[in-house]
């Protein structure tokens, strides 16, 4: 029987890259990409040498999940840290344990209780790694509409020409203001054409790619806030680009 030791370079770093991130999620502590991958790569050249001095690798390997809990973090506590070794060793085992399981299913033989014969630990850890990189990425995006939409409240608009009920969005990044220090909300094209003809005035707006004129007129405005208080506001109503229908306003970062 023949175990190349790519192979097994390969198997050990899969399985370390997702017995790491998920000790990491279990004990709460943040997960580093480049430190997981690189203490993964560490160990795992560690592991195949520990292989070729027999008995002594072997002892070696005892302390094995010693050393990566302590490159992966500076305890402070002990305690912390035994329980983070245990996690460790625990999913670590788990996922052998899986491995061999399917291994036996399949009638395939364990080359010893270290590592397995073929690629069903690298197959293994790649689902996971896989599967807990598209729950991270839903959880992100889940996380991105959530706070979307914690930031869209109902609000109500009037000039003396016209007058909607309408969704605004509450924009932390809208600093704009008149030079008497007046709030500038940005509504789309529609709402600001039907607020005309009103007075206005031109407002300097400065990004970091350039600098523009913004067209303003007054406006009041009631927000509809979801634990139940209302407020009302004077501001400047300026004409943007609002490229989505979940909402036509963006309020000011001084209007929460």
């Amino acid at each position: 029987m023949v175990v190349y030791v790519e192979e097994l370079f390969i198997n050990n770093l899969c399985l370390l890259l997702f017995v790491q991130y998920l000790t990491c999620l279990l004990i709460n502590i943040k997960a580093r990409p480049v430190k997981i991958i690189l203490v993964s790569l560490f160990s795992s050249l560690i592991y195949i040498f520990s292989l070729y001095i027999g008995f002594w690798g072997y002892l070696m390997l005892i302390f094995f999940p010693f050393l990566i809990v302590s490159l992966l973090k500076n305890f402070t506590h002990i305690k912390d840290y035994l329980t983070a070794v245990f996690i460790f060793v625990l999913i670590y085992f788990a996922l052998i344990g899986s491995s061999a399981f399917i291994a036996y299913l399949y009638g395939m033989q364990a080359v010893n209780i270290l590592y397995l014969l073929g690629n069903i630990p690298f197959f293994i850890s790649i689902s996971f790694i896989l599967i807990t990189l598209f729950a991270c990425y839903i959880k992100a995006k889940l996380l991105t509409i959530l706070r979307l939409n914690s930031n869209i409240l109902q609000v109500e608009i009037i000039n003396s020409n016209y007058c909607c009920r309408t969704k605004a969005y509450y924009d932390t990044g809208n600093m704009v203001c008149t030079k008497n220090g007046e709030w500038v909300v940005i509504v789309s094209d529609v709402i600001y054409n039907k607020l005309m003809p009103a007075p206005s005035q031109e407002v300097k707006v400065a990004t970091i790619k350039d600098e523009y004129s913004l067209l303003v007129t007054p406006i009041l405005i009631k927000i509809y806030f979801e634990d139940g208080v209302n407020k009302i506001y004077k501001v400047m109503a300026g004409k943007g680009k609002i490229d989505t229908d979940r909402y036509k306003i963006i309020l000011h970062k001084d209007m929460r």
